[in-house]
């Protein structure tokens, strides 16, 4: 798994995607079950807000393969191991 450098992602995310995805933590909290958590990750504006900005840090590999991604595949499930 690759490193994520949070101050580069500090510096290249805007203010306003970190506060959403921090709203977003709260809400996750709040669920009971991990199938409302996939489904709320899945289909929640703000965990697929950070898609954008970790491909581009991450030169648009799958971060524990290495694979090459076409410009949005894949998921953000999370940014901190398990």
């Amino acid at each position: 798994m690759r490193h994520i450098d949070m101050t580069h992602l500090r510096r290249t995310v805007p203010q306003a995607v970190f506060d959403d995805f921090n709203n977003a933590s709260q809400t996750l909290a709040a669920f009971d079950s991990d199938e409302q958590k996939r489904n709320y990750i899945r289909s929640g504006p703000a965990c697929s807000a950070f898609q954008p900005w970790l491909w581009q840090i991450g030169c648009l590999k799958c971060w524990y393969s290495e694979a090459k991604l076409q410009d949005g595949e894949g998921e953000v499930e999370h940014f901190r191991p398990k």
